[in-house]
């Protein structure tokens, strides 16, 4: 059982840091003028959130 929690555990960590990751490329697009940079992180994150 410590192996799956570990495994869980690294498994959380990937989601949590490609979450992080898409909304830092928001935030980035965002302030370079790209106006859908929002709506489209938002999809990425729903479509995540829906397959998991």
């Amino acid at each position: 059982m410590i192996g799956e929690r570990v495994a869980m555990n690294v498994y959380e960590d990937v989601l949590n840091r490609f979450e992080n990751s898409i909304n830092e490329s928001v935030t980035e697009l965002s302030s370079m003028g790209f106006e859908n940079a929002l709506d489209i992180g938002d999809r990425i994150l729903l479509a995540r959130r829906g397959i998991f």
